[in-house]
């Protein structure tokens, strides 16, 4: 799987790192792989065309300016696997480079997850998810319900990260937004 994301700025990805070590340390859960990186995803697809990606996320982002995305506490996506996450808000400037971001990409990629589409999309960063069943899902909400993450972050790009082939590992397609 590849996505188009936008990576956490620091103090932020730092403090995502360090709720999963301590999700996974207090839960008995085995989240984090060293390629893991702090993000949230706008677009997810199992492959994509990689020039046609770079050319459309360069021409979209050179008329991007940086914005910030507020977050508001926990949630859970409930099912058969479970997904643990802290929620981030919506608002209509999210939710209409979201939809942009959306049908510039159509036809770029293969497989793509539904799930990312407008109407369907919930932004989040996904905190625990590999291993989550009710017990350690329990585990991970009482870990985490008073912890303070109510945020402010800068968003200034899109990235494409993946298992394998664009964007693997830390070696990352990174592209700024217009602006700075």
């Amino acid at each position: 799987m590849e996505g188009v994301v936008s990576i956490l700025a620091d103090p932020f990805y730092q403090m995502v790192e360090t709720l999963w070590r301590e999700v996974d340390k207090d839960c008995g859960l085995q989240n984090v792989k060293p390629s893991d990186i702090p993000h949230f995803s706008w677009h997810v697809a199992e492959t994509y065309h990689e020039q046609k990606l770079a050319s459309i996320l360069e021409a979209v982002c050179a008329e991007t300016r940086p914005f910030i995305v507020r977050t508001a506490g926990l949630g859970m996506f409930t099912a058969e696997k479970c997904v643990l996450y802290i929620s981030l808000i919506t608002n209509q400037k999210l939710l209409r480079f979201h939809k942009r971001l959306w049908e510039s990409l159509k036809g770029v990629g293969e497989q793509v997850s539904l799930y990312y589409a407008p109407g369907m999309w919930v932004p989040h960063i996904t905190l625990a998810s590999e291993g989550l069943g009710e017990m350690e899902a329990s585990c991970a909400v009482r870990n985490l319900a008073c912890k303070p993450v109510i945020w402010e972050i800068p968003v200034d790009h899109l990235a494409v990260i993946g298992e394998a082939g664009l964007g693997s590992g830390k070696n990352l397609l990174r592209f700024p937004f217009g602006g700075q």
